[in-house]
């Protein structure tokens, strides 16, 4: 009933869609699309008393979904997400014109099977593809990398009540390694890895009346160990990124049926600041957010339109002082039940 949108504060500002799963718990034949714009604004102080400029501008994300019920017990579905992504440009300071840009999109082939109305589990492979560049000016210095797909898998189970919407389902995303071929300031200097964590992610709704439903999420990401390192430029053991702490993303949010076609629904997210160093790519850490959004049913056709605001906690370190910013993700969800 929810729309999923993201903030750019998790982790470095690298986790995005959030792996959602929950398609696959929709009765019968189903398609889904969902289309999310995130604008952030952050801005700052660099280490030589510079603006910075805004350090990040507007993008769009895209998930997808098709499912359907192979019996009575077997279901299966395709879900699409980009599920990591980093970008910043710094247009004036220290660093202007440092501009990184990573991307990423991923096809989950996902099956799920019943042992009764209420127990199930579910799982599959999981196909990741991954790209990165980055110009940093003041060092002389360049990244470009080969695209990359690689495998991984999720498997979870779930508990629901299917005459009450009740469902709690827990998913596991396995890391997924790439290899890529690195070209630095125009030169071939060879492959190196870049390992996408694992995650945990545990999703529930349940009634609290006939027209009242609570849902939410908790996500754990375990970022520890996260390393961007190009050979040239790690040759003196510097990183590009490097992450040493796991985050967990609480949302939480009620559902208001206010009739046959409209509902409402408001959602409250919040990551708790990690001890990682300043990160130069999204100098924020934490975020607390609130959502509102609109339902609309009519027959098999559902469409869900949601704003949220994030307030992003600023950070102060070797890059310099940010006091913190904001993200408005504003998305529209289409789904259909054949």
């Amino acid at each position: 009933m929810a729309l999923t949108t993201a903030s750019s504060a998790s982790a470095g500002g690298l986790d995005l869609s959030g792996q959602p799963m929950l398609p696959l718990f929709e009765k019968g034949t189903y398609a889904e699309l969902s289309v999310v714009s995130i604008t952030p604004d952050v801005s700052g102080t660099d280490v030589s008393g510079q603006s910075t400029g805004k350090i990040s501008e507007g993008f769009f994300t895209y998930k997808g979904a098709l499912k359907t019920d192979a019996t009575e017990r077997l279901s299966l579905a395709l879900l699409w997400d980009q599920p990591f992504h980093g970008q910043s440009y710094y247009g004036a300071g220290l660093f202007s014109g440092l501009d990184a840009n990573l991307d990423s999109q991923a096809l989950t082939l996902a099956a799920r099977y019943k042992f009764n109305d209420r127990y199930s589990i579910h799982g599959g492979p999981r196909f990741q593809r991954m790209k990165a560049d980055a110009a940093f000016p003041l060092f002389g210095y360049s990244l470009d990398t080969s695209t990359e797909t690689d495998l991984g898998y999720v498997v979870g189970a779930a508990y629901e009540i299917p005459e009450y919407h009740a469902l709690v389902a827990l998913t596991y995303h396995s890391s997924i390694t790439h290899s890529l071929e690195a070209t630095e300031s125009g030169i071939k200097s060879g492959p190196f890895d870049i390992e996408w964590p694992e995650s945990y992610t545990l999703d529930f709704r349940a009634p609290v009346s006939q027209s009242t439903l609570v849902f939410g999420s908790v996500r754990h990401t375990k970022w520890d160990g996260y390393d961007i390192s190009p050979p040239i430029f790690s040759a003196d053991g510097a990183s590009i990124l490097a992450l040493e702490d796991d985050t967990t993303t609480y949302k939480l949010g009620v559902a208001q049926k206010f009739n046959d076609n409209w509902s409402g629904l408001v959602r409250f997210t919040y990551e708790a600041a990690s001890d990682d160093d300043q990160v130069i790519f999204s100098p924020t850490n934490g975020a607390r957010g609130i959502g509102l959004g609109a339902s609309y049913q009519h027959n098999k056709l559902r469409i869900t339109a949601m704003a949220e605001y994030f307030d992003l906690k600023g950070t102060t370190g070797a890059v310099g002082e940010f006091e913190g910013g904001n993200a408005i993700a504003v998305g529209m969800q289409i789904g259909y039940h054949f």
